[in-house]
């Protein structure tokens, strides 16, 4: 199965009703040692215990290394894959809306969390976010089988939030974001699945306005108020990063990479290839191509 043939969406129940976590240790022996694309409506945590790991949420990539930590929201497409054989990663997943209620402290900053009108820093470092890393690590500690403690688990998943929230470390959209455009806000994961599930076709400005119902003058000045891109630089630079992915795990020819990924024009993609990645698809394939494949 091709890495980017489209965005899976996961439905898995996570942990079970006493520790609603899933946690999953990673190394080369694992069946999913390479991150296929996909989204789930669970927010996930991923540390790097060794190596490399190259990781894409949306429009961003991340080259995490030990000390790292990622915050993934809710309903984000992300993928990734290990830079060497010796990469070793956590990832715990869990469902928010099961954490919280009415009647939980501070229940006002997870639902708008939940809700998506507040998005956490995606990055944490040991280095500068010392105190919730720490409780990142509890929560890896305390979602491990070994330990399974959900009381910690959770206590500690509140503390990291307690402490982001005290540092400012969250961006509120609504607060940025027009009235006119609150409601187009809220439904952008549905336009990025829609993106991810159809970027191997032709997908016009109008089909892409149409999943906000926005003209397709105001969803272009939207979306570069959201990601800083146009809508089409946007979707070339995702299909670019899939083929570089391909490219790096995968024995397929690089015209037939280019095609799967939604370049009708080989010599099109040679050509924005070199300026993305500043070296051709072929040099590319050269620096990085693993055994490893992409899992199915």
């Amino acid at each position: 199965m091709n890495s980017c043939s489209n965005a899976i969406q996961e439905t898995i129940l996570r942990g079970s009703p006493d520790c609603p976590f899933e946690f999953y240790h990673i190394d080369k022996n694992h069946p999913k040692f390479a991150m296929t694309f996909h989204y789930h409506l669970d927010f996930e945590i991923i540390r790097v215990l060794q190596g490399t790991f190259s990781l894409y949420i949306n429009e961003r990539h991340y080259d995490l290394k030990p000390g790292q930590y990622i915050f993934i929201e809710g309903g984000k497409v992300h993928g990734g894959k290990p830079e060497n054989d010796d990469c070793i990663y956590e990832c715990v997943v869990f469902d928010l809306n099961l954490l919280f209620d009415d009647r939980t402290p501070g229940h006002g900053f997870l639902k708008k969390l939940s809700e998506h009108s507040v998005v956490l820093n995606e990055i944490y470092s040991e280095q500068t976010d010392e105190e919730i890393t720490r409780a990142f690590d509890n929560v890896f500690e305390f979602t491990n089988p070994k330990q399974n403690n959900a009381t910690i688990a959770y206590g500690s998943l509140l503390l990291a939030f307690g402490k982001i929230y005290n540092k400012g470390l969250y961006t509120s959209y609504i607060s940025q974001i027009t009235g006119n455009y609150t409601k187009q806000f809220g439904r952008l994961p549905i336009l990025f699945r829609y993106l991810y599930d159809n970027f191997q076709r032709d997908i016009s400005l109008d089909e892409m306005a149409k999943t906000l119902d926005l003209s397709p003058k105001y969803f272009c000045r939207f979306f570069k108020q959201i990601t800083g891109l146009r809508p089409i630089e946007y979707l070339n630079n995702f299909r670019l990063e899939c083929a570089s992915m391909r490219l790096a795990t995968e024995n397929e020819s690089i015209n037939e990479i280019a095609y799967s990924c939604g370049f009708k024009d080989p010599c099109y993609f040679a050509k924005i290839f070199k300026n993305f990645k500043k070296m051709s698809p072929s040099e590319y394939r050269r620096l990085n191509f693993s055994q490893n494949k992409l899992a199915n």
